[in-house]
């Protein structure tokens, strides 16, 4: 059986010429060996200078060996201590809890906290309010898109600055609106966690936010 059709993306890189293609997204369950281009296998035409990878057809170089097992204790070490994991579980439990209480306002609890700032602010430039919220500009603009379009926020041109984001009457209608149910889910929480221990929580919570974007 001969190997696949590969098709081409992005051009050539790191060096690599020749034979090596970037495999299209349909090849299915076909095994790939990633090569770095430095080993100067025979599909590069000459040495990379980067640390990009060649896609070679497993069946045309080396097939792939079987990887070691890892110890039963290596997954118990990642479920338990990876504080990615760990912190975005407890935050995806303690989102759920707030979004049920808000449902009413058909608010959800991350966009209360949007509009919160946002009143806080007055008037807001993207990168400064991505900053604050701990987001990437693409996962802000994501996030702005439904209170743009239900007309909650509005984006405003500032000349050289860029655009910049105010809350709208709709959206300090909302807000105050919301506002009751929001200090609902934040006494049940309380009343679940304790309020000297979210106290000491969220303020570790703080430092590791400092320390991790330093």
């Amino acid at each position: 059986m001969g190997a696949p059709r590969m098709a081409r993306r992005g051009g050539r890189r790191g060096g690599c010429r020749g034979s090596v293609a970037w495999p299209s997204r349909g090849v299915g369950a076909t095994l790939y060996l990633y090569i770095h281009c430095i080993c100067n296998i025979s599909t590069c035409q000459e040495p990379c200078i980067s640390r990009s990878l060649c896609y070679a057809l497993c069946m045309e170089t080396h097939p792939i060996p079987a990887p070691a097992a890892l110890s039963p204790s290596v997954y118990q070490e990642v479920l338990q201590t990876c504080g990615s994991f760990n912190l975005r579980k407890a935050a995806r439990a303690v989102t759920q809890m707030y979004d049920e209480i808000l449902q009413p306002t058909g608010l959800r609890s991350t966009q209360v906290v949007l509009l919160v700032l946002l009143a806080a602010e007055h008037e807001c430039s993207l990168p400064r309010l991505a900053r604050q919220l701990v987001l990437s500009p693409s996962t802000l603009s994501r996030s702005l898109q439904p209170l743009v379009r239900d007309g909650l926020v509005a984006l405003v041109q500032a000349g050289r600055r860029g655009k910049r984001v105010r809350l709208t009457p709709a959206g300090h209608h909302a807000l105050r609106a919301a506002v009751p149910y929001w200090h609902q889910a934040q006494e049940r929480f309380l009343r679940l966690v304790g309020p000297e221990s979210w106290t000491q929580v969220n303020e570790r919570l703080a430092q590791i936010v400092v320390v991790t974007r330093a």
